[in-house]
């Protein structure tokens, strides 16, 4: 029984979600618009120290490929190769 946690934010960590996030060692992230909430918040749970893998194949964005690439990239930079995964 996980919480609901509403957010007002691009990224979805917040002071709330980030007890929560702290109880876990790694995160990976799935979800609508890698060049908004998906990128945010993978550079939120970075920045809080917290290891972060983004499921590629779990992703995507209503801006076009090429956004969608050009932030996969910026993702592999910001966190590594290593944490771009598949779901596979």
């Amino acid at each position: 029984n996980l919480p609901v946690l509403w957010r007002s934010t691009y990224s979805c960590v917040s002071e709330e979600s980030l007890t929560l996030f702290k109880k876990y060692k790694h995160i990976y992230i799935a979800g609508v618009f890698t060049d908004i909430s998906v990128h945010a918040t993978a550079l939120a749970l970075f920045d809080n120290g917290t290891m972060v893998s983004v499921v590629k194949d779990a992703i995507g964005t209503l801006h076009g490929e090429d956004v969608h690439k050009i932030y996969l990239k910026s993702l592999e930079h910001a966190l590594g190769r290593q944490h771009l995964v598949t779901s596979k």
